[in-house]
């Protein structure tokens, strides 16, 4: 925070204090870029929901990030500050790579759940009804 103070003369870095869960699309859609700094991750519904919301997107290359997100994106490594600061700074200056949009739907997840449940032997498939 004292670094913040100290080189952001023009107040153009903002810290937001945390807020409630229903007020965080407010703050995203009023963000420029987010910036997810993850250390590991699941599926990523906030990578996702910022893509789709058609913000500018910095993500660490860890977990599923490279595979769900999608627009205007700068991908930086995962643990290393001067990594995310220079993506940063990148989306700044428009030097970001371009991926056509994604859809995930529940339909497409439950196939998948099933053929890795299939592939390990846990379960058997359904029977088709008519």
């Amino acid at each position: 925070m004292r670094l913040i103070d100290e080189v952001n003369k023009d107040k153009n870095i903002l810290v937001i204090d945390p807020v409630p869960l229903e007020r965080l699309p407010d703050y995203i859609n009023i963000a420029d870029t987010i910036v997810i700094p993850s250390l590991s991750e699941g599926f990523g519904f906030t990578a996702v929901e910022s893509c789709m919301m058609g913000k500018q997107v910095v993500f660490t290359e860890t977990g599923s990030l490279p595979e769900v997100t999608f627009g205007k994106l700068v991908t930086v490594k995962k643990a290393d500050p001067h990594s995310i600061a220079n993506g940063i700074i990148c989306m700044y200056n428009g030097d970001y790579e371009y991926s056509e949009p994604r859809k995930f739907t529940w339909d497409q997840a439950f196939k998948r759940y099933e053929e890795v449940f299939y592939s390990l032997g846990r379960i058997s498939p359904l029977k088709e009804q008519n």
